[in-house]
């Protein structure tokens, strides 16, 4: 089930490519692991691009849209070079890494002037994701097998909250140009029997009430300040 944030974030990348006229946009997808749903998307909507890709776990894939593929963490990056990409993202990865900041000032630096970066993340405020970091990681997988879902990561939780992210972003040298709040709770209880159907009157009515600091599903969009 793809979430809001995740749509959006294609949505914004998409947009970004089809309203300039470079010829060929390289992208970088941190924290790409073997999914290629996102690169897949983006070239159906005729977008012209390749897409490197890096993770701390192999995320080595065969597409005609990707081209290298580095097992490194996002908060180092060596070897990628300084303002080197037209846009980066992240589909729910920076919850996982262990300094946002460090992640952060990698992105601004190989991001070109001018360049986006667009990620999806959980709001650590809102109360699924307040319960979760408390919560084994065993019973998170357990309710991934429920609702068809495989592999699920240690979460860490660098930032407070999605202000304090925004904050570190823009210490880096990335203005914030978008927040877009959405619910989560369908997305993680999807498929369990009678929890499903109250997490989506509870996703609806934090909409109607816009109550964002509870609001679980978010994304945040940046672009690398001119000189």
């Amino acid at each position: 089930m793809q979430s809001h944030a995740e749509r959006v974030l294609v949505a914004r990348l998409c947009l970004f490519m089809q309203s300039g006229d470079v010829s060929e946009y390289r992208l970088l997808n941190v924290g790409a692991g073997t999914n290629t749903i996102l690169e897949s998307i983006m070239a159906s909507h005729g977008c012209r691009f390749v897409c490197d890709r890096l993770d701390v776990d192999d995320c080595n894939v065969v597409h005609p849209n990707v081209g290298k593929c580095v097992v490194i963490p996002a908060e180092s990056m060596e070897g990628f070079e300084c303002s080197s990409y037209d846009g980066a993202f992240s589909n729910y990865v920076l919850e996982h890494v262990t300094s946002i900041a460090d992640t952060a000032s990698q992105i601004a630096r190989v991001l070109k002037p001018g360049g986006i970066y667009i990620a999806s993340i959980p709001n650590p405020t809102a109360p699924e994701f307040l319960i979760a970091r408390f919560t084994p990681l065993g019973f998170h997988r357990l309710i991934r097998r429920v609702t068809g879902h495989k592999e699920v990561w240690e979460t860490r939780y660098a930032y407070r909250s999605v202000g304090d992210l925004v904050r570190t972003f823009e210490r880096a040298g990335l203005e914030c140009t978008s927040i877009e709040h959405f619910g989560s709770m369908k997305l993680y209880l999807n498929g369990i029997p009678i929890l499903s159907q109250l997490s989506t009157v509870y996703d609806c009515l934090l909409r109607w009430l816009r109550l964002r600091p509870l609001m679980g599903n978010v994304c945040v969009a940046f672009r690398k300040k001119t000189p």
